[in-house]
């Protein structure tokens, strides 16, 4: 007898990760030169006004009232001299440094404040610091900056296969290329052990190396036998060709969701469900799945080269459906058969995530 939810629908597991999962919170200090790409842990505001008195807003030469010029040329954002009121473009001068042209009505002079007043925010709480919010950081003189500690998702490969590394390399590299996650790769050669190696972290993945047979195993002793440290919750899922992903949690409550045997299969589940995880530890709203996740398939049979799919999640059924490449071919389902994972790119938020793996075939009885 099975424990825990045998078989919720779609919408019911998607609830149960993610009453599961929460944003995290604690915060750690770091130096603002390796503060790229991680997410403030607090507001961060100007300690005094920016620009603090005026500057040039583009490379030319500063006229006073009299329309005389008070400057060299000047670079954009240098200081300008007292009385200036406007800077004429370098684009503006001829070759003796005379206006050719003019823009009266623009002064092309950044004000004092006029990017930032004193206590003005500069970073809101949770914001990904990108290249333009550290430049920033480190003009008003910050050396350090709290940031919200990484979410650690530890991914476990298991079983006797071959290629394992290949597996750990692509689920790792899809984790990290959707957010600010800490990823630690490891394996696993017995359910007794799996509350031991889930400590310490905030979500465990667990996946074959492409060898059912003793990962298939260990997924029925999961739910079949008392496994110490382990609490089941649902074993499948009514999402097909999803269904065989489990969900529970080891050790210390920490969430563990256990991926189909077969590859293509947990390149599918990996696109379905990782997301929705990832999103709740960042404190993300969780993307919209149904739209926002693109695979490439490696199809067999008529169709043998690369065709991007868009995977979306129907009625319980987890469809691949071919982008724009043949009208014939467009109203097919995709169930791809287990196979090698051949390449992979970046994950784009608005345009999706595209694999590609080895192998495939095309059926419309998924």
């Amino acid at each position: 007898m099975k424990s825990g939810v045998y078989k919720p629908d779609w919408q019911a597991a998607k609830q149960s990760i993610e009453a599961a999962l929460s944003a995290i919170t604690a915060r750690v200090e770091i130096p603002v030169g390796r503060a790229l790409g991680r997410r403030a842990g607090n507001a961060l505001v100007a300690p005094h006004a920016y620009p603090q008195g005026q500057l040039a807003g583009m490379d030319g030469k500063a006229v006073d009232d009299r329309g005389a010029f008070v400057s060299g040329l000047l670079g954009t954002g240098e200081p300008v001299p007292e009385g200036t009121v406007r800077v004429v473009p370098a684009e503006e001068l001829d070759g003796q440094g005379v206006v050719a042209t003019a823009q009266a009505d623009r002064s092309f002079v950044a004000q004092p404040g006029s990017e930032y007043a004193a206590g003005g925010v500069i970073v809101e709480p949770g914001q990904v610091l990108d290249a333009a919010c550290v430049s920033q950081l480190a003009l008003f003189g910050f050396e350090r900056v709290e940031v919200l500690r990484k979410p650690v998702i530890r991914v476990l490969v298991c079983g006797d296969g071959a290629r394992g590394p290949a597996v750990s390399a692509w689920l790792c590299g899809f984790l990290e290329d959707l957010g600010d996650v800490e990823v630690v790769a490891g394996g696993l050669t017995s359910p007794a052990g799996l509350a031991k190696v889930a400590a310490g972290a905030d979500l465990v993945l667990l996946a074959s190396d492409t060898d059912p047979g003793r990962y298939g195993e260990m997924r029925r002793d999961l739910y079949d036998a008392p496994v110490p440290g382990w609490t089941p919750g649902f074993w499948k899922v009514g999402l097909h060709p999803c269904k065989h992903v489990g969900f529970g949690f080891a050790g210390d409550h920490v969430p563990v969701l256990v991926f189909p045997d077969v590859l293509s299969k947990t390149v599918l589940s990996a696109l379905v469900f990782a997301p929705l995880a990832v999103d709740r530890l960042l404190g993300r709203q969780p993307r919209c799945l149904e739209c926002k996740l693109t695979a490439e398939l490696e199809l067999g049979g008529p169709f043998p080269e690369a065709v991007p799919v868009r995977v979306e999640v129907q009625e319980g059924v987890v469809m691949a459906r071919p982008l724009p490449v043949r009208d014939s071919f467009s109203a097919r389902r995709v169930a791809p058969s287990n196979g090698v994972i051949i390449a992979r790119g970046p994950y784009d938020p608005d345009h999706g995530y595209r694999v590609r793996f080895g192998g495939g075939r095309t059926d419309d009885s998924v």
